[in-house]
């Protein structure tokens, strides 16, 4: 199987976004019909989209980027977007690994 029928059927595709701190990223399939100029606004009308907590676990998984760059995205929402994105949080330790993971919400994005 080649990587195009993998992610047809894992339901993604790869948009090679040239951001100045990010390389290329998937695109959940949820979001195709979405033109965002930033890898946080796509993360954030996918939380609005499935009316769920998420994690960076979530985010690394659903658009193929690090858990550690998922972790400043999820920040940057939470700190410097909060006026723009309306969200909620909850912080919530780790059994294995006793780290505390943020998870947000998102209830509204304003433009």
């Amino acid at each position: 199987m080649n990587t195009l029928e993998f992610l047809k059927k894992e339901k993604k595709i790869t948009i090679m976004a040239k951001q100045v701190n990010h390389s290329a990223f998937f695109i959940p399939k949820e979001l195709q019909n979405y033109e965002e100029k930033y890898l946080y606004k796509y993360i954030a009308r996918w939380s609005l989209i499935h009316e769920k907590y998420i994690c960076c676990n979530d985010v690394a998984e659903n658009f193929g980027i690090s858990v550690r760059q998922a972790t400043n995205i999820i920040s940057l929402i939470h700190r410097r977007y909060a006026d723009k994105i309306h969200h909620k949080t909850k912080k919530l330790k780790c059994t294995k690994s006793k780290a505390i993971k943020t998870y947000i919400l998102v209830k509204e994005i304003r433009d």
